[in-house]
């Protein structure tokens, strides 16, 4: 009986040892692409979250750039109008010059209000840091809700954490919530307390170009204004009586302590 093989088996040729070569080379070079292209989405993505937190803020806070536009267009208009009070006699140079001035000011100020993104500068970044930092009790959640794509309308939730002492009753914890949002429900009152607010307006609708491009969605100042008169109106009153250790900042979810 013949043991051979029905079909012997091919051959390796020299040619067919390079040929797999440069195809295990391929292969790496496919992997290290890849890592590449997730790297680089990677960081574009956290620029983009940064982009998000700097506009909230800047939107809120003010930025220099855009403070001087303002200024600009404030002189342009004083100057165009003295010069519409005091010179009728449009005719004369120093007039014409005047309210050239007065233009260029003014048109200055608003090219520079429409075409630059209002993007906190770094010191106004690490000051909101500072101020998060300083609260009397931990405050999470705050920066990454700010990072996180903006919509139209959107409503806070937060989770708040007693510290060991009194708690207090829903009547009290639902009537400083009325100075603040008439649209804030608590939703769970133990050792820790679950608010969810009211609808409100947390981003707007702008071009990406300001004057080309298609439409996009940035932050508006009712993000960040929200939050400060949250502490300001709510938890700082609360903390002064009823110790808070730990508050929890999200946006659009629910609530983990009623799920």
């Amino acid at each position: 009986m013949n043991d051979r093989p029905y079909r012997p088996a091919p051959e390796v040729s020299e040619d067919d040892a390079a040929l797999a070569r440069l195809a295990a080379d391929g292969q790496h070079r496919i992997l290290e692409a890849s890592a590449l292209e997730a790297d680089g989405r990677q960081d574009s993505d956290e620029r983009k979250r940064e982009k998000n937190v700097r506009i909230a803020l800047g939107v809120y806070h003010g930025t220099p750039l855009r403070r001087a536009s303002y200024a600009l267009m404030g002189v342009g208009m004083l100057a165009i109008a003295a010069v519409g009070i005091e010179s009728p006699d449009f005719g004369s140079a120093g007039v014409v010059a005047s309210f050239l001035v007065g233009m260029l000011a003014a048109t200055g100020g608003l090219l520079i209000r429409v075409w630059s993104a209002p993007a906190a500068t770094s010191a106004t970044l690490a000051a909101e840091k500072a101020w998060a930092e300083s609260l009397p009790f931990a405050m999470e959640g705050y920066f990454e809700m700010l990072a996180a794509e903006p919509t139209l309308r959107c409503q806070l939730v937060l989770e708040l954490e007693w510290a060991p002492g009194r708690v207090p009753t829903p009547e009290i914890v639902q009537g400083l919530l009325g100075t603040w949002d008439t649209g804030a429900r608590v939703q769970s009152l133990e050792k820790a307390l679950c608010i969810r607010s009211g609808t409100f307006e947390c981003g707007h609708v702008y071009n990406a170009n300001n004057w080309y491009g298609s439409d996009a969605l940035r932050p508006t100042r009712h993000l960040v204004g929200k939050v400060h008169g949250l502490v300001t109106t709510v938890l700082q009153p609360l903390h002064r009586s009823h110790a808070i250790a730990r508050v929890s900042l999200r946006r659009d979810a629910t609530c983990a302590l009623t799920r």
